[in-house]
């Protein structure tokens, strides 16, 4: 017992020395010395703002990415998996980043419920959103984007005591410090890095070594550099491995192959899913699929149509050249539509699909403008590019629209003459990242470069 108690008092000494510590914090950050002040009150509105803005630091990730960037050497080709492998794709995750970020610079607050917020835990209104709080937090029930207010209570003993959790500001710097540190030793590892946020990112290290020995030399490496933790998932996919890392979480590793993902999906709600929020998970439901891995038994349903559309930096000259002498690259209308015709046929025979009928869409402008469309109804089903070709530069002859005033364009294949078997949902899903890594993009930049040539 007295053991017990003199723990009790080394935890509430520790406790009042982390709130103390939280209370100096909260004290040294310029905007929460003073009220909110409003754009007509002060010069400096908008730097304070945006400086003080947790949306704006995230938000503006990006442009710190590119500078990490910069200063790398160009990246290779992505290795192709040697035969019998499957690609190795790691998702680096940072635990609970901005209150890890917090217990680095206070290692007393390690143990204790953390969240970090610019609400102030002494005024009675608790305003302030949480954005980040410990994992001893969450065993309280408190979670992020959880207001202040309703959090507090949830780290009470129960008795009308004052709350145990710890409040701490935004530290940005230091979490922009972090954050290029875990970047720079993932950036070392492999140079095929895609960044997701400050705190997460995705890695390719297909032929790097044995991916398990690599994750956690890295997360050792990450642990040494930052003094917070790192989970990190691999699978053959951005999508398998992500679902592996919120299996090992926190400051674990695992590996996951496609089949081993759906098994670990079956049993769960289909908003495990990443990217499945309420709205898609509500639209299941109606459906009759409450589970992964009745999605799983859902057969795939047969689309009616496919296409390829572009309406972003569309401008033509007045006169295209001749068909027959049209080149690929010249920024011609008719260049434009075989390009919308090579990628309808791409997809076709991704599809494993021949299309009946051929159909173009027009566009003059955005919002309320005018949309014109024509199609055609063939004597025998095609996916060759060179089919598509001719009859959509015949369509676009049909829709009578002026080249220069053409805004966009959208090319589709329907009525099918036969299809293979596509697969189920939720293999479509798996796979739906590898889907746009294997060439979506570098079509669509193609189609901006075509469609970007100004008169």
């Amino acid at each position: 017992m007295a053991e017990r108690d003199e723990s009790a008092a080394s935890r509430s000494e520790r406790l009042a020395a982390a709130q103390r510590a939280a209370a100096a914090q909260r004290a040294a950050a310029p905007n929460l010395q003073t009220r909110h002040r409003t754009s007509g009150e002060s010069s400096t509105y908008a730097r304070d703002f945006f400086g003080a803005s947790r949306l704006h630091f995230i938000g503006s990730w990006k442009e710190r990415f590119k500078a990490i960037c910069a200063g790398m050497p160009p990246a290779p080709p992505l290795p192709t998996p040697r035969p019998g492998e499957q690609r190795a794709v790691m998702h680096i995750d940072m635990d609970c980043f901005f209150a890890s970020v917090a217990v680095a610079h206070f290692p007393a607050f390690a143990g204790l419920p953390l969240a970090v917020s610019w609400g102030n835990p002494s005024v009675e209104s608790g305003h302030g959103e949480i954005a980040s709080c410990s994992y001893e937090a969450r065993a309280r029930g408190v979670r992020n984007g959880m207001w202040l207010k309703d959090a507090l209570p949830l780290c009470s003993d129960g008795a009308g005591g004052p709350s145990e959790l710890v409040v701490v500001p935004y530290q940005f710097d230091e979490y922009a410090a972090a954050a290029e540190a875990m970047y720079r030793r993932v950036f070392a590892l492999t140079p095929h890095v895609i960044g997701v946020s400050c705190d997460e990112c995705y890695a390719d290290v297909t032929g790097c070594g044995d991916p398990l020995a690599l994750a956690t030399e890295l997360r050792a490496q990450i642990r040494a550099a930052t003094r917070c933790n790192a989970s990190i998932g691999i699978g053959p996919s951005r999508l398998v491995a992500r679902i592996a890392t919120s299996a090992c979480k926190p400051d674990g590793q695992s590996a996951l192959s496609e089949e081993g993902a759906r098994r670990l999906l079956a049993p769960q709600p289909v908003t495990a899913l990443p990217g499945i929020g309420r709205s898609n998970a509500a639209a299941l439901s109606a459906a009759g699929i409450a589970t992964d891995g009745r999605a799983w038994e859902e057969p795939a349903k047969v689309r009616s149509s496919i296409g390829a559309q572009s309406s972003w930096g569309v401008r033509f000259r007045a006169r295209s050249c001749p068909v027959s002498a049209c080149e690929e690259g010249c920024g011609c209308a008719h260049a434009f539509v075989r390009q919308l015709a090579e990628e309808v046929a791409r997809r076709l025979g991704q599809a494993g699909m021949r299309c009946r009928g051929v159909g173009l869409k027009g566009g003059m402008g955005h919002g309320a403008c005018d949309n014109l469309s024509r199609s055609v109804a063939l004597e025998r089903p095609t996916a060759s590019e060179a089919d598509l070709a001719v009859i959509g530069l015949k369509l676009l002859q049909g829709l009578a629209i002026p080249h220069e005033a053409l805004r966009g364009a959208k090319s589709l294949g329907s009525r099918w003459a036969e299809t293979r078997r596509a697969g189920l949902w939720l293999e479509h899903w798996l796979q739906a990242c590898d889907d746009v890594d294997r060439g979506v993009e570098p079509m669509a930049q193609r189609l901006r470069t075509c469609g970007s040539f100004r008169a």
